[in-house]
């Protein structure tokens, strides 16, 4: 009885899985000073693009300076998240949602204790302006309901929840 109980969770622990990983943004030489997070070979014409995620109409943009170690956030928006429910079907998404919403709920307790200060955007296009250089985040099919970027030390890098909660 039990392993039916767990079969029929699978897709639900699968879903929640596929949501809280992230992939890594793979490290560029040094002298490089732009980390962009780009649609695969789509990026030159988006209107085009298959994937459910990128199905969303108008493209946003958004500027940020961060002035020293800080955490961005990029959201899915409202349409891009109707989408994943269509997809994953209501049930499922509001049950793998519930944790992640939890979890984020516990980095913004974390980093308001340690004065690290969050950036929240749903833009498709974010232009993170520092004191040295700039970063432009692409949003693409890879990015979840909430997709971490931790800017430290003069970098950008994408990085997981459970990373940042340990922080």
């Amino acid at each position: 009885m039990s392993s039916i109980h767990t079969l029929k969770n699978l897709p639900s622990l699968l879903f929640c899985y596929i949501l809280l990983s992230c992939t890594q943004v793979p490290e560029s030489s040094p002298k490089t000073e732009t980390l962009t997070v780009e649609r695969d070979s789509t990026i030159a014409n988006p209107e085009g693009e298959s994937a459910f995620l990128m199905e969303t109409g108008e493209q946003t943009f958004d500027s940020i300076l961060i002035s020293g170690k800080a955490v961005l956030i990029v959201e899915l928006d409202s349409l891009e998240i109707n989408q994943l429910i269509k997809f994953y079907g209501e049930e499922n998404f509001y049950t793998a949602t519930d944790d992640l919403i939890w979890y984020n709920a516990q980095l913004y307790s974390k980093l308001d204790s340690l004065n690290i200060p969050i950036s929240n955007t749903e833009a498709d296009y974010v232009l993170v302006n520092t004191l040295d250089t700039s970063f432009t985040i692409t949003k693409d099919t890879s990015f979840s309901i909430y997709t971490y970027f931790l800017f430290e030390d003069g970098k950008l890098n994408r990085s997981d929840l459970f990373d940042l909660l340990g922080i």
